[in-house]
């Protein structure tokens, strides 16, 4: 570029702008292709690309993007189709229903009832039940006052009271009883019904009352024996009553406990009972004895159970019989109960 020189402002002016115009081409072209190494032709080419694109787009009136969907994405929450929802005229016609509702200042519903489509009773019906109990009557304690018209006989008064007992009739009847008095072993023949435990045995000459033990058991006293027949004939004996007895009656243990004596000397079978209540195990021994003092076993190993028992028949002649118990444990409640006694 060739110097020159200004001489008037002018000059000057022209001079500094062209000093500020002072640029290469080759500057200018990569100044304009940037960092990206694009030229204009290029940027032309993805400008054209962007506004193909951009003019398939479409507009409503009020510049909203029209978008024609190619597939319609059901959302998850959309469980059920649309159509079985309440239409806008379903809706319409509940509104009108509603639209009649009426309700008070605290939002209570009012309501007005027709009497004769719910059964509610009428002003008319209510007068004339109340004409009814308006000639009811009551006591001071409110209880209602009848005046029956007629007598209704009761079904079960099917006779005549008049036929009953009288008063009379049962006052007579309760003199057959005597005052109470004590029974005598001396009294007298009775004449009148006497009552009481008064089982008396007669005498020839007077009523003695039957004697018992303390036991209840009845008491007899063999007055004389019929001389027995001639002969050999035998008609058997009286023996006496060695019958029955407890040998144990306790709780027992582990440790074994031997039993009271039981004298069973009366012919004929023995039968042994043994009771278990306790909440563990018993073995029982049976042992017998023909004086009481020498023992020999008859039965061991007899094993009752908790709240089990156990009945034996002895056939031997045994005059004496003891039971043994020991416990498979320590008991917390219950006994042990052997009971010996003669069948005949």
């Amino acid at each position: 570029m060739s110097q020159w020189v200004c001489l008037d402002q002018e000059c000057l002016q022209r001079k500094q702008i062209l000093e500020q115009l002072d640029i290469r081409l080759s500057q200018l072209r990569d100044a304009i292709v940037g960092t990206g190494g694009k030229t204009l032709t290029d940027i032309y080419d993805i400008a054209s690309g962007i506004k193909t694109k951009t003019d398939k787009l479409s507009f409503d009136a009020n510049s909203y993007l029209q978008v024609n969907v190619k597939s319609i994405v059901n959302p998850s929450n959309l469980d059920v189709k649309l159509s079985t929802r309440a239409s806008e005229t379903t809706l319409q016609d509940i509104k009108s229903q509603t639209d009649k509702l009426s309700f008070d200042g605290s939002n209570n519903l009012l309501m007005a009832l027709n009497a004769d489509n719910v059964g509610i009773a009428k002003e008319t019906t209510l007068g004339s039940i109340k004409s009814k109990t308006d000639k009811l009557s009551f006591d001071a304690n409110d209880y209602l006052l009848v005046n029956v018209k007629a007598i209704v006989n009761p079904p079960n008064l099917d006779t005549a009271l008049s036929t009953r007992a009288s008063e009379n009739t049962l006052s007579n009847f309760s003199a057959k009883f005597p005052n109470a008095t004590a029974l005598s072993d001396s009294m007298g023949n009775p004449t009148t019904t006497v009552v009481g435990s008064a089982l008396l045995g007669w005498t020839g000459s007077i009523w003695r009352r039957i004697v018992v033990d303390n036991s209840g058991r009845l008491k007899t006293a063999i007055d004389s024996i019929p001389s027995l027949p001639s002969g050999s004939n035998i008609i058997g004996g009286v023996f006496a009553d060695y019958g029955t007895g407890i040998s144990i009656d306790q709780q027992v243990g582990t440790t074994e406990v031997t039993g009271s004596t039981i004298d069973v000397r009366r012919r004929g079978r023995k039968i042994v009972y043994i009771k278990n209540t306790q909440d563990v195990d018993v073995i029982i021994t049976i042992e017998g004895s023909y004086n009481g003092s020498d023992w020999f076993v008859i039965r061991d190993n007899i094993t009752v159970p908790s709240g089990d028992y156990r009945i034996g028949e002895l056939n031997g002649a045994f005059g004496y019989i003891r039971a043994k118990a020991v416990a498979s444990g320590t008991p917390s409640s219950g006994k042990v109960q052997v009971i010996v006694g003669s069948l005949t």
